[in-house]
């Protein structure tokens, strides 16, 4: 199907990691916002995480970074309750490859609702000696907290979607049509 289409770039990425609660009584939950480095070797991570949803009227958001793949916190990633948004940029001397941790979000929900987590304007900058700059897919993480502290993952989707690959698709043909219908044109009046 379309799904398999896949973009051949291939670039830098955040995944959401929902770990369930810590403890049995605790409303807490944690979430992992790992890196996957694609095979690049980076040095420099920024970007900006969105909080969106009822559950955010009162919430408690803490961060770690203590285990972060990242030494060198420029802009340490912290919750702001009045944007409702983390903001970050870290970085490592020498680069780093593959799959890693960049921090932990420890999730205190006061409410019931839905918990939407956005991350945009992310960017890496490459350890080529160069600091060659590439964004990041912006990537959503739809979490649904019940009355008992319960969350359900709703679904993570990233920023290009089945809608992008059909309207790909449709101009490309369209194109091609265009294309096809000119050259034929040209050919009859020769």
């Amino acid at each position: 199907g379309l799904m398999s289409l896949s973009p051949c770039v291939h670039a830098a990425s955040l995944k959401y990691d929902v770990i369930k609660k810590p403890e049995k009584d605790s409303k807490s939950m944690i979430v992992d916002i790992t890196l996957n480095t694609d095979g690049d070797n980076i040095n420099v991570v920024e970007g900006n995480l969105n909080f969106s949803g009822e559950v955010t009227k009162n919430i408690n958001i803490a961060v770690e970074n203590g285990n972060s793949v990242l030494s060198i916190w420029p802009k340490s990633p912290e919750y702001s309750s009045t944007s409702k948004s983390i903001d970050f940029t870290g970085g490592i001397p020498g680069g780093f490859k593959g799959k890693g941790l960049l921090f932990r979000l420890i999730i205190d929900p006061s409410t019931t609702g839905d918990l939407g987590i956005n991350h945009i304007n992310g960017r890496i900058y490459l350890n080529d000696g160069l600091g060659t700059m590439e964004s990041m897919s912006p990537k959503t993480l739809k979490i649904g907290i019940d009355s008992e502290g319960n969350s359900v993952i709703q679904g993570e989707s990233s920023g290009i979607t089945m809608l992008w690959y059909v309207i790909i698709i449709l101009l490309i043909i369209c194109l091609l049509f265009v294309a096809f219908k000119y050259v034929h044109k040209k050919d009859i009046r020769i």
